[in-house]
């Protein structure tokens, strides 16, 4: 499957990693500020790169990243305040692991999607952008036999349950997330602590290194 990700928020949004994170064995869980979720626009005018607007959302905020790292299985949960409709929902956590950094995606059922995706995320670090600040990339991914996921907006959660061969078997993962709101003028956010913004949104921001538990 070769899925397009959203190119006008990716460029929006300055990100960077984490530094000095220590490593967690089984589990971890970290709040991410409140209030941080955007609607981007986009107006053609003026010519060539048009006008980008953007503006604080109520909805699609979210508020939880959590990870439990199992010997069979790797569980992922995101908690969200007005999390989307499933049909709008596009939901990209990335994986990192000490061999490669990987994208896993819930798609809108609504445009083809709905299962569990996952693909080798692209290095954009020695990507520069064009004169408007965008990039265009793709990511070749597929689905893997035993992935699941959940998405329940009465809580406001979505979990993804991915075997652990899937990624390789990693001995320890670090993780990522965002959630967009495919509607028109829908909303966008992505897990990062307050102070983690270095400026360069080619670089994802990633929670501790969280080891697999070998009971």
């Amino acid at each position: 499957m070769i899925r397009r990700l959203a190119l006008l928020v990716a460029a929006l949004v300055a990100l960077a990693p984490l530094s000095a994170v220590p490593a967690h064995a089984d589990r971890w869980s970290d709040n991410e500020p409140v209030g941080d979720a955007r609607t981007v626009t986009f107006d053609p005018e003026p010519e060539p790169c048009g006008t980008v607007t953007q503006r604080p959302s109520p909805d699609g905020d979210i508020r939880r990243l959590a990870v439990r790292h199992t010997n069979t299985e790797l569980v992922l949960r995101v908690d969200v305040t007005g999390l989307p409709r499933s049909r709008d929902l596009f939901t990209e956590l990335t994986v990192r692991t000490p061999r490669h950094d990987w994208l896993v995606s819930l798609d809108p059922p609504a445009r083809g999607g709905g299962g569990v995706f996952v693909g080798r995320a692209p290095d954009l670090t020695a990507v520069e952008p064009d004169e408007c600040g965008f990039i265009a990339y793709g990511v070749v991914s597929s689905g893997c036999d035993g992935a699941t996921s959940r998405v329940d907006r009465s809580v406001g959660t979505v979990v993804v349950v991915l075997p652990r061969r899937c990624l390789g078997r990693p001995g320890w993962v670090r993780v990522g997330a965002a959630v967009q709101d495919m509607a028109p003028d829908g909303s966008w956010d992505r897990w990062s602590l307050r102070g983690a913004d270095n400026g360069d949104w080619r670089t994802p921001v990633l929670g501790p290194r969280v080891r697999a538990d070998r009971r």
